[in-house]
């Protein structure tokens, strides 16, 4: 029963040994550290914003920091915020880059460094004190508590078995659930791979809807979002990216959702948002074939849409049939031909091995794919995942 609480408790305990390190790293010791600035709060358009977030930090010397901000507009700003804050570094700005050279340690500044640092200890010391204590408490009220088998959406051990409490309602209204928390990540560590990023600017991801009206066969995905679609507001969709730009320089977006534009009315009106806006990004999607047409992927391309994943499955139309894909090849031939007009990469996933492929068939995926002519193409074989048709087909017969 403990298990997952101590889980929880040592994934705190690391996170409090990674702040004691990062505060230990942003000391002033004598030799340049990115993490001297990183947090240096700049008035960024109107919003203080962390330096990390706007700038490439780096130390190209042992005593040198220079900082390269993403949007060169922002350089005077991140000047301003370096003389206010309590560094004691006088930056040199070149119009271009920000460089602070890091004065080396007299014998007083290394007395206060040692108290700092007793300072930085104590405070560690406290914090996993804390934790300990906390994990201790919880201990105690759950062994009160006792039984727990009347929360919704549980999964736990009780003795040797597995016990599963009934699913939790899912939440009706996504417009009331908060945006991800953006200020919690370092965008710099994160890209999106070569056969989604368009460009190599600064990328995010965004989800529109939860849930996706299909049911293909070899797909779990209604598994744990069930068969019910639940779409979020184009204008929040629209100011969230627009948070996305403005705050942490994010300029290429990946729109997550498994069919993004299974509802063409949804897609266009966020489209619509995004060219009112004025945001110049580039974003990549993935898209059914039943749904394109003209319109939607010139309303896309006008938005920023440059690349498109289509999920073929197979050259065979029989075989798409037994997936219950929903779509035709002359479908599939459409769409690809429209992501080529409209100047949108495509990739295109097939996949081989679902009962009832044959030698046949699996030559006529391979010969499809050679006709569409992708940019990108990308085959898996079929592995059986929990909640979808042919799982549990498959189950049932052993």
């Amino acid at each position: 029963m403990y298990e997952s609480l101590i889980s929880g408790k040592r994934a705190d305990l690391e996170k409090a040994m990674e702040h004691f390190k990062f505060e230990l790293g942003k000391l002033r010791t004598g030799r340049a550290n990115p993490s001297l600035v990183e947090d240096v709060m700049v008035d960024y358009y109107g919003s203080r914003t962390p330096l990390k977030q706007i700038a490439a930090i780096n130390t190209p010397e042992p005593r040198q920091i220079t900082i390269q901000p993403w949007d060169r507009g922002a350089i005077s700003a991140i000047e301003g915020a370096i003389r206010e804050s309590d560094l004691g570094i006088n930056p040199v700005n070149d119009g271009i880059l920000i460089r602070l050279s890091i004065p080396s340690l007299t014998e007083e500044r290394r007395r206060d460094l040692v108290k700092v640092l007793n300072g930085k200890a104590e405070e560690g010391r406290i914090a996993v004190r804390n934790i300990r204590e906390d994990a201790w408490k919880e201990i105690q009220d759950l062994e009160k508590k006792g039984d727990i088998s009347g929360i919704a959406g549980l999964a736990y051990r009780s003795g040797d078995k597995t016990v599963f409490t009934p699913p939790r309602k899912l939440a009706a209204d996504l417009n009331a659930l908060p945006w991800p928390a953006h200020h919690l990540l370092d965008f710099g560590k994160y890209y999106l791979g070569i056969t989604r990023a368009v460009t190599s600017s600064r990328a995010a991801s965004v989800l529109t809807m939860r849930g996706c009206p299909y049911k293909c066969t070899f797909c779990s995905h209604h598994y744990g979002y069930g068969a019910n679609l639940r779409k979020r507001a184009p204008a929040d969709v629209v100011a969230e990216i627009k948070s996305l730009y403005d705050k942490y320089g994010i300029r290429e977006i990946q729109f997550e959702d498994p069919s993004f534009t299974c509802d063409p009315g949804h897609v266009k009106e966020i489209c619509r948002l995004i060219k009112k806006s004025g945001l110049k990004i580039n974003w990549n999607c993935n898209v059914r074939a039943n749904t394109s047409g003209e319109e939607l992927f010139r309303e896309m391309s006008e938005a920023g849409c440059r690349r498109v994943l289509l999920g073929v499955e197979s050259g065979s139309q029989e075989m798409l049939d037994s997936m219950k894909k929903g779509v035709t090849l002359e479908q599939i031939r459409n769409t690809v031909r429209l992501a080529a007009k409209y100047k949108m990469r495509v990739n295109a996933a097939f996949i081989l091995g679902t009962p009832g492929e044959t030698f046949e068939s699996a030559r006529k995926t391979f010969d499809f794919a050679k006709e569409l002519d992708p940019d990108y193409v990308m085959f898996s074989v079929y592995i059986p995942s929990v909640g979808g048709e042919l799982f549990e087909n498959l189950s049932a017969g052993g």
